[in-house]
């Protein structure tokens, strides 16, 4: 990539529109006049003229400041690094608004028939900021334009308002506006939006049946007499030791994501059939890739899936695209599941009591990488997370119903994390209920060849043995547990 340094005529670059607006402008345009043009603008040569890559303000300031020449640093270079330079220079040097970003992305992602993740790559951003911006575009024209007014809509809360009904858009925005609503406020009343476009079959359920006196036939919808059947097409267990492999979960394949699918979907089946019924609501409130919420599916029930972590949605909308390939059937199913970004530790937008399901499974502290938001290193955080996620999970399920977490037994420097978990959901007000252990028997060490599928970085048993498992005094801890509580009446 050759570079000169030269001097030009004003008349001589070429640049596309300038902003409409741009208050700092005349500080620059002064600033110029004082000690000129301290950093050379970039541009390549482009026919008889120079077509500018980075530097639009500067050579709208020197204009104002009645220069003649400009310092131009020429660049040879092709179109689509034409466009990343001058791209990247905007976004890290000018505050282009929300919709002129998305604008700019739109017009690289079409242009050079990049995907988001590409692009981002090259901008060096997260592929979530990018798909935030595009999408941006696609909000009704009032939302749009109330992004460009003062006193009108920030990026904050047009964000939340992505994926919604066009005319919920637009009312959520207005109201907004007229209430003067924080992000947080508008995040709220989203979420509360989300959760009510859909259909509760709760109400079908007679009310005699949903008195919850301690009758397993109120609690779920399993025929005694069909034991073999649920055993044979669905994996039904019946002994507190449940033995894990990659065949019990047909859509398995999260690849290319940061969960490696370490929830088996045989967890998620077996609690949704014995503590929950047909049409009833099942919180995920760490959903990850989504298991939980393809088994709602499979087993009618409306899935409610939260997470804090962006790539999460990602990941989901890749295990629904799999399951709806391999059971088209399912795809209605899929679609009455709900997702929702947010934290579990905060879950205002859900009412006490309204919830007759939980399945979660927490990250395993520093053991796996979930990005920076996802990921807990310190113990003391670790436990005061563990403690918040059970308190909402206590205040919003349904009086004698279940929760059931699936947590390792111990995490780097020998933590015990499932007695951290139990004794925190005892001294909330969590009655213990079971305790069933996962054993995941492979012939590697880990769970990369038993649940994910994914054979990278792993140990054939007998290395582990005559090596690690002796030279370091220690077992391979191929189980893990789920703790199955309930909440008193």
């Amino acid at each position: 990539m050759n570079e000169v340094l030269e001097k030009f005529e004003l008349n001589k670059i070429r640049r596309g529109a300038p902003r409409k607006s741009d208050p700092s402008l005349d500080e620059l345009t002064k600033s110029i006049q004082e000690t000129g043009i301290l950093e050379p603008l970039l541009a390549r040569k482009k026919g008889s003229f120079y077509e500018l890559l980075a530097g639009s303000r500067r050579l709208q300031a020197a204009e104002k400041a009645g220069l003649k020449t400009v310092p131009v640093i020429v660049m040879n270079v092709s179109e689509e690094k034409a466009f990343e330079i001058s791209l990247t220079e905007n976004l890290q040097r000018e505050n282009l608004s929300p919709l002129e970003v998305g604008t700019a992305l739109s017009e690289g992602l079409k242009r050079f028939k990049l995907s988001q993740r590409e692009l981002a790559r090259k901008l060096g951003k997260d592929v979530a900021w990018v798909n935030r911006h595009v999408q941006l575009l696609n909000l009704p024209r009032p939302v749009r334009e109330s992004l460009t007014r003062v006193n009108g809509l920030t990026e904050g809360h047009a964000r939340h308002l992505l994926g919604l009904d066009p005319k919920e858009q637009v009312r959520i925005a207005r109201l907004a506006i007229e209430q003067k609503l924080t992000t947080r406020e508008t995040d709220m009343v989203v979420r509360r939006a989300r959760i009510s476009d859909v259909p509760h079959t709760l109400n079908s359920v007679p009310l005699e049946k949903r008195s919850n006196k301690g009758k397993w036939s109120e609690i779920n919808d399993l025929d005694p007499s069909r034991w073999k059947e649920y055993a044979d097409k669905s994996l039904f267990q019946f002994q507190s030791v449940w033995q894990m492999s990659r065949r019990h979960d047909p859509f398995y394949g999260v690849n290319g994501t940061i969960y490696p699918g370490t929830f088996p979907m045989l967890v998620a089946i077996n609690c949704i059939m014995r503590y929950s019924r047909e049409g009833e609501l099942v919180l995920d409130p760490m959903a990850g890739s989504g298991t939980t919420l393809v088994a709602c599916a499979m087993l009618n029930r409306l899935g409610l899936g939260i997470d804090l972590n962006q790539e999460a949605e990602r990941a989901k909308e890749k295990r629904f695209e799999i399951v709806a390939l391999k059971e088209p059937k399912l795809k209605p199913k899929l679609q009455q599941q709900r997702f929702i970004l947010g934290d579990a530790r905060d879950l205002r937008f859900l009412e006490d009591d309204s919830v007759d399901l939980i399945i979660g499974h927490p990250p395993y502290l520093d053991m796996m990488d979930y990005g920076p938001v996802g990921t807990i290193r310190d113990i003391s955080a670790y436990h005061q997370f563990l403690r918040e996620i059970l308190s909402e999970a206590f205040r919003i399920l349904r009086p004698g119903r279940f929760c059931c977490f699936q947590i390792g037994p111990f995490a780097a420097r020998n933590l015990p994390l499932h007695h951290y978990l139990l004794q925190s959901a005892l001294d909330l007000g969590f009655e213990f209920e079971d305790e069933i252990v996962l054993a995941f028997l492979a012939d590697y060490v880990g769970y990369s060849s038993s649940v994910s599928g994914r054979d990278t970085g792993i140990m054939h048993k007998q290395a582990f043995a005559s090596w690690f498992s002796i030279k370091h005094n220690t077992y391979n801890h191929n189980h893990e547990y789920l703790i199955i509580l309930r909440k008193t009446h």
